[in-house]
């Protein structure tokens, strides 16, 4: 009885941190070429040594406030969220950048993505994704 409790609860402790990097869904503007991004190139616009497409125009990439926050960070660009802002306060602080549009929801921020030639975010899985392009990551 001892050993299926623990095991229970060892599955039950890693199984979400396993789930959230598929809980996650790369989006774009519908007038992005790009289909498909490399996880280096996701983390390079991200950090912001990546600031225009394949084809010419201006990445304009933004960030949830919710949950996927973290999730999309450790996957994609491999930093926590305080990493990340600590990251961007000492970009902006030398004068290297301006971190990304912070949206507090993800129908917030597929909003701006439709409306936003160039613009890439990432959604909750099972947002409805119906009036943007969703980018492969490989």
């Amino acid at each position: 009885m001892k050993i299926k409790l623990i095991v229970f609860f060892i599955i039950f402790s890693i199984l979400p941190a396993v789930c959230m990097a598929e809980d996650v869904v790369v989006i774009a503007n519908k007038s992005v070429t790009e289909t498909t991004l490399s996880k280096q190139d996701l983390s390079n616009i991200y950090l912001g040594k990546k600031s225009i497409w394949n084809d010419g125009g201006r990445i304009r990439y933004v960030v949830s406030e919710g949950s996927s926050l973290e999730a999309f960070l450790k996957e994609y660009v491999g930093k926590t969220e305080s990493q990340f802002n600590t990251f961007w306060k000492k970009q902006i602080f030398t004068g290297k950048g301006k971190p990304p549009q912070r949206f507090a929801s993800d129908e917030a921020m597929i909003e701006y993505v439709a409306k936003a030639p160039g613009a890439l975010g990432y959604v909750s899985a099972g947002a409805d994704v119906s009036k943007v392009k969703i980018i492969t990551i490989k």
